[in-house]
Formats: structure tokens, C-alpha cells, sequence
């Protein structure tokens, strides 16, 4: 989750939005997901097998509660989204703000570069092996 945070981020710069609209974008979905997922099988799965009852049973209340939370969640970070995109003085932590160096953007591909690529490859290669 920590890793698509850093995407997030990089979503949310381009947007104009803050990185707390980035957080709670992923952080939101996990959250919801793991805590009340109605399929999740470690959630409810083992649980409702150490607990005795019959496996996934109460699924329509776990549905509606999952909804409810999963509507909560957008709403608070749709909500805080559009606050910043309107008056990004309002944002708790600052908005990226360009400052119109783009020179750092046109620095030439080297040597170092190509091999911290190939050995992020080899490193997920190797992950998936």
C-alpha cells in the first residue's frame, strides 16, 4: 500500500490537489477493503472458522456495512478534494507548487540510470521466479 502511495502522489500533483487527497485515496480503499471486506478470506474466512459458524454466513449485513464505509471514505476524500481544488489555501499540508525549472526534466539517460533500471528488473525478476 505504501508504494501506490508514491503513485498517488504523483496523480495528485498533477491534479493541483495536496498529498493527503493521495493518501487517503489508497490507505481509504485498503483500509475499507481489509477491514470490512465481505470476501476476504482471512477476515472472514478463518475467523467464522475459529468462531464456529457456518463460512461467509451474515453476508448481507456485511455487504451494507461495507457500502456504508466504502461510501464514507469516498465522500470525506471527495469532499476534502474538491475544498483544495477550489481554495488550495485551505489544504492542510500545502499544494505542490511549480516553481518553472524545467531543466531538471531534460538531464540526459546515462549509464547509472540504465543500470538501476536493469537491476530493478533483475530484482523483479527474480521476485516472480
Amino acid at each position: 500500500v505504501i508504494a501506490f502511495i508514491m503513485v498517488g502522489v504523483i496523480i495528485a500533483r498533477a491534479l493541483k490537489l495536496d498529498p493527503i487527497v493521495a493518501t487517503a485515496i489508497t490507505f481509504g480503499a485498503n483500509f475499507v477493503g481489509f477491514s470490512v471486506g465481505f470476501l476476504n478470506p482471512y477476515t472472514v474466512g478463518i475467523a467464522q472458522d475459529i468462531a464456529g459458524l457456518p463460512i461467509f454466513s451474515g453476508a448481507l449485513f456485511r455487504i451494507i456495512i461495507f457500502l456504508l464505509m466504502l461510501s464514507i471514505t469516498i465522500g470525506y476524500t471527495w469532499r476534502y478534494a474538491k475544498k483544495i481544488m477550489y481554495h488550495s489555501e485551505l489544504s492542510l499540508i500545502g499544494t505542490y507548487q511549480e516553481t518553472g525549472d524545467t531543466n531538471r526534466l531534460n538531464t540526459p539517460f546515462t549509464t547509472i540510470h540504465k543500470l538501476i533500471i536493469g537491476f530493478v528488473a533483475l530484482c523483479l525478476c527474480f521476485f516472480v521466479y
